[in-house]
C-alpha cells in the first residue's frame, strides 16, 4: 500500500508565497512598516455565533456551486454578503487581547509624549 499523494490540479506542499509569508524578514518588515495583528478572545456566546455564522456561509457558497438560476445565485451571493458582515461585527465585539510589548509601548509613548 502506497502513502504517496494523488497527483492532482493542487500542490500539496506549502505554496511558495505562503513559505516566503512566514519567514522572520516578513515578520520584521511587519514590525517595521507599524502593522499590528489584532488578536480577540470571544465570549462563549460570540464564539458559538461565529462558528454558526461561519457554517452558514459555508453552505450557501457551497450550495451555490451546485447551481444555476441566476436569480438565485445573485439573492445567495447578497444573503452570504450579509452573513460576513454580521460575523465581522461578532468578532469586533470581541475583547482584544493586547500583548504586553504594546502595552508597555503604548504606556512608555504616552509617558514621553506628554513631558515633553
Amino acid at each position: 500500500m502506497s502513502t504517496a499523494p494523488f497527483p492532482g490540479p493542487y500542490p500539496m506542499g506549502i505554496p511558495h508565497a505562503l513559505s516566503e509569508h512566514l519567514t522572520a524578514a516578513t515578520v520584521r518588515r511587519r514590525a517595521k512598516s507599524k502593522i499590528h495583528v489584532i488578536r480577540r478572545q470571544p465570549s462563549m456566546q460570540q464564539g458559538q455565533a461565529l462558528l454558526s455564522l461561519g457554517h452558514a456561509i459555508e453552505y450557501l457558497i457551497d450550495s451555490r456551486l451546485h447551481r444555476s438560476d441566476e436569480a438565485q445565485a445573485k439573492s445567495d451571493t447578497e444573503a452570504s454578503q450579509i452573513l460576513m458582515r454580521l460575523s465581522r461585527e461578532v468578532f469586533a465585539e470581541c475583547r482584544e487581547i493586547v500583548p504586553i510589548r504594546r502595552m508597555l509601548q503604548r504606556w512608555l509613548g504616552g509617558l514621553f509624549s506628554s513631558n515633553w
